[in-house]
């Protein structure tokens, strides 16, 4: 277990603040929040997915429980990507608020 002492030179006062900084500015450049950002890529992306999978099936190249399988699997392998961007979104937010700004 490291020292309290330890953790406060390594990151309070070494990486943490450039790190609080760094995304600072660069959130500062976009008007809406990284989350917002995530949450809108991630509906295009599952939308492009159902677009595609009804092209498909309206050209018969796939059979429709095919592609509603094939969707379900697509929502399974974005959920945990979306799910660990929302914690790393919610880390940056505690490290913003933590910088004192």
């Amino acid at each position: 277990m490291m020292a309290p002492g330890f953790t406060e030179t390594i990151y309070g006062r070494g990486i943490g603040p450039f790190f609080a900084s760094l995304l600072s500015n660069i959130s500062g450049i976009i008007p809406v929040s990284l989350a917002e950002i995530l949450v809108v890529v991630f509906v295009a992306r599952q939308l492009s997915g159902a677009i595609k999978g009804f092209s498909e099936i309206r050209n018969d190249d796939r059979q429709f429980t095919n592609a509603v399988l094939a969707g379900v699997l697509r929502l399974g392998a974005d959920l945990p990507r979306v799910t660990f961007l929302c914690h790393i979104c919610l880390l940056l937010r505690m490290l913003h608020s933590c910088s004192g700004r």
